[in-house]
């Protein structure tokens, strides 16, 4: 689940639970953050920015996938950069889609209708946005409603051959009937969904796409293995193309003596370049290992001095909008205990950790609240573990156990070995694997499994 609270009126945004869970384990590793990174590499490969919106826009000749991030959700000059992209005299014709990560797909005939010219009701339209997995609120910052009603006026300027669809990249989840902790799987779909969205409504009908989203789902490096880019270079190897955005402010003094002079919305590509060769974290990719040009293909420099301030949630806390954020939070960090990773497992064994007992503890009595309640109980091994589809299964089934011993009817449990899919980390480190040896507990449904769903084609 994503994390957020309601403060003085206005939801702060955190972050999304797996970013939640690596400031955790990053603090406990000392990994990244605590290491000298190399010294920039002697003159090679200079680097050759042009116009960022020609550049993306230019990018489509040879890639049917172009991947783009802000630095960060909010971050003052979005809005104004990307209509300036998709005004470039070129994006209409080019490109015919964006798929955007702040909208949940269950309302995507609301976003087509909307895009389109025709009337759609505000109390609508905002469920867009204010009703996805991403319980933080950060979606009602005003920018995104903007680019929406921005696709909506460039489509009635040109040809309907012309127009661009908005394809809603959040899984279609429905808050109405999610009530408990156990309830709902489909924050752990983000990168699935937002995947299967672009196969089907972009790749499969010979489309060009635009995709929006954060930064960590498009690093090829990022230490979250199953993000989105991993999806996609394997479903379509090599027709994607991503660029990040490099604030100035995320980089550090040495890079930026080398770089010189600051070209605001200029954008230029990094392999085989000096830039490239160095180490991610010196522009601030800290939730990466490797190279710049391991983990993207070009770099948007970000508006430096910028000129427009982030913007932030817009929700009164005391808002019915507000209220329902509030309920949702308190159940993403109840959440926590049964899919966050808090029931671990010792290496090479069916043997519980015990740090587990206090999640443990938080299911049994949520199973003894909800006596209607019915867990598929999945465990984990890592990759490095011998027999992992076994060893997993004789954990979900240990788990499975200590519930019944304290009282829970035997058939309300479904314990399931999930070997080493669905892994929270690529695993370099043992915190890291040690991590990936846990237990998540779902409420049984017929979406529910170790990995997401082939097909998010819901009823």
């Amino acid at each position: 689940m994503a994390l957020g609270y309601v403060t003085h009126g206005v939801v702060d945004t955190l972050t999304h639970m797996r970013l939640w869970l690596a400031v955790i384990l990053w603090s406990i590793a000392g990994v990244q953050a605590c290491s000298r990174p190399a010294a920039i590499p002697p003159h090679r490969g200079e680097i050759a920015p042009v116009p960022a919106a020609d550049y993306l826009v230019d990018a489509f000749n040879r890639f049917p996938l172009v991947a783009f991030s802000e630095p960060r959700h909010g971050a003052g000059g979005t809005r104004e950069f990307l209509t300036s992209l998709v005004r470039h005299p070129r994006f209409a014709g080019t490109v015919n889609d964006i798929v955007v990560e702040f909208g949940n797909a269950r309302y995507q005939e609301i976003a087509d209708r909307y895009v389109a010219g025709e009337p759609v009701p505000r109390d609508q339209l905002k469920q867009i946005w204010e009703n996805t997995t991403v319980v933080s609120g950060v979606w009602t910052a005003p920018m995104y409603e903007g680019m929406l009603s921005e696709i909506r006026n460039l489509n009635e300027s040109v040809p309907l051959s012309k127009r661009i669809r908005v394809v809603l990249g959040d899984p279609p989840i429905d808050w109405s009937v999610v009530r408990g902790p156990a309830d709902e799987d489909m924050n752990d779909w983000r990168d699935a969904h937002f995947a299967w969205a672009v196969e089907e409504q972009v790749m499969k009908k010979g489309r060009r796409a635009l995709i929006w989203i954060g930064g960590a789902h498009l690093g090829r490096q990022v230490r979250f293995p199953n993000s989105l880019i991993h999806l996609l270079d394997r479903r379509f190897p090599s027709r994607t193309l991503v660029a990040l955005s490099i604030d100035r402010r995320d980089v550090s003094q040495e890079v930026a003596d080398r770089l010189g002079e600051w070209r605001s919305f200029f954008a230029a590509p990094v392999s085989d370049t000096w830039l490239g060769r160095l180490d991610f974290g010196l522009v601030g990719g800290h939730l990466s290992t490797g190279t710049i040009e391991q983990n993207m293909d070009a770099a948007v420099f970000w508006e430096f001095p910028q000129s427009r301030p982030d913007e932030g949630p817009r929700v009164d806390s005391q808002s019915p909008v507000g209220i329902e954020l509030q309920r949702r939070q308190r159940l993403s960090e109840a959440t926590i205990t049964f899919r966050g990773g808090k029931i671990r497992f010792a290496a090479e064994t069916a043997a519980l950790t015990p740090e587990s007992e206090p999640a443990l503890r938080s299911v049994l009595a949520e199973l003894q609240r909800d006596r209607e309640l019915n867990l598929l109980v999945k465990a984990f091994a890592d990759a490095r573990e011998a027999n992992g589809a076994q060893l997993s299964l004789e954990r979900a089934r240990l788990v499975a156990d200590w519930l019944v011993t304290r009282g829970i009817r035997r058939e309300r449990l479904e314990p399931r070995g999930c070997g080493s899919t669905r892994a929270l980390w690529v695993g370099h480190t043992e915190q890291e694997r040690a991590a990936n040896r846990k237990a998540e507990l779902v409420r049984a449904s017929k979406w529910a499994g170790c990995e997401p769903p082939a097909s998010f084609d819901f009823p």
